[in-house]
């Protein structure tokens, strides 16, 4: 990557532009496909109680809440070893139509139907089930997010390769999307005046080419392949810490001060989650490739699976919702850890068995 400006001595490792397995990234994209369905878990039973006059807090919100907090950095970094691994290519965009965004495709086809099907035996108002298989489940916005995000990469590979732009770029987003959106929710959460004064100035400035998930997918790259001396990795580890302690204590504060709890900044768009974000792909990237051969070895036979997980991990979530097994299960202590974890090896079980379908088991997962 020609750079304009050097932040190091010392070496990163690169991703090469051919696609062997990359251990760090392999250990990363499982860790990630794990922490979503700690997320879903944990907020199976994450949202107030309600009443006829009032909403407040279940006894079991506070642990809930911390787990939350502890999983919310999995989707940026999932854009951001993307970014990673795609722009470091010359991919002609033929090629990421006819391959990527055509997998991705088909894979959104065949599930939004499974869902659907799903919704319609469970007795689903007709217009649910079809409005989803319009739109997809709750979490297919990233597949349809990330198949816009590979459209542009011809776009943004320019900017890729020059540290300069790829720094404004980052830069602009973090002013424009990011604290432009964590500022508006904040003024809608306390139902302030102001919210809809910063609503209309944030489409005033029209800065809608500086997206989220471009700039974690620039991201992606830009740390995959920097040079750091040890003193700025540091600081970057300590910026992760930092973000992640305000993604915790914050949740807390504004959802005690409101009295019913509110997900202000668990959002992918906040500054606290952008912050928790490169800490952890830093650090990875940094220390992941010192764990156990057999451990990065498992995490290589684990990655191709994740796509599938990430797929197909709410159907079983749901059938397991009314077993009684869920987040407070045996106890809200350790109902999340042991529910995730039981739902991971059941996903990667039957997206092991479909992806050894002739064909279309790999393309639908």
């Amino acid at each position: 990557m020609a750079e304009t400006q050097t932040m190091t001595t010392t070496s990163a490792p690169a991703v090469p532009k051919t696609r062997p397995r990359v251990e760090w990234l392999d250990v990363l994209r499982v860790l990630a496909t794990f922490a979503v369905i700690f997320d879903h878990v944990a907020n199976q039973h994450w949202y107030p109680i309600y009443t006829e006059t009032s909403a407040y807090f279940p006894e079991h919100w506070s642990i809930l809440n911390f787990y939350e907090s502890l999983a919310h950095w999995a989707v940026p970094v999932f854009v951001m070893i993307s970014g990673a691994l795609f722009l470091g290519r010359d991919i002609p965009p033929r090629k990421i139509w006819r391959k990527y965004i055509a997998r991705l495709a088909t894979a959104f086809l065949f599930w939004t139907i499974v869902y659907a099907l799903i919704d319609y035996s469970k007795g689903y108002d007709l217009y649910i089930v079809i409005s989803n298989l319009i739109t997809g489940q709750m979490h297919f916005w990233y597949l349809l997010m990330i198949m816009g995000v590979y459209a542009i990469i011809p776009l943004l590979r320019p900017i890729a390769k020059d540290e300069r732009l790829t720094k404004y770029y980052v830069g602009l987003s973090l002013i424009f999307a990011f604290a432009a959106y964590q500022a508006q929710a904040l003024f809608l959460a306390f139902n302030s005046v102001w919210t809809q004064t910063i609503r209309t100035l944030n489409g005033y400035f029209c800065m809608n080419f500086v997206g989220i998930y471009t700039s974690y997918f620039l991201l992606g790259h830009y740390l995959c392949h920097k040079k750091m001396t040890r003193e700025v990795r540091h600081r970057i580890y300590t910026i992760g810490m930092v973000g992640a302690a305000i993604t915790t204590g914050m949740s807390f504060i504004v959802s005690y001060r409101l009295g019913y709890p509110n997900n202000a900044f668990f959002d992918n768009i906040t500054v606290n989650l952008f912050m928790a974000s490169i800490g952890l792909f830093v650090f990875a990237r940094d220390q992941f490739g010192r764990l156990p051969a057999w451990l990065k070895k498992a995490c290589a036979w684990l990655s191709p699976y994740c796509f599938g997980v990430y797929l197909m991990h709410p159907i079983i979530i749901g059938y397991l919702e009314p077993l009684g097994i869920n987040a407070l299960w045996p106890n809200p202590y350790l109902g999340t850890p042991l529910v995730s974890v039981l739902i991971f090896v059941i996903c990667i079980g039957i997206t092991f068995v479909i992806r050894h379908l002739p064909y279309w088991g790999q393309q639908i997962t």
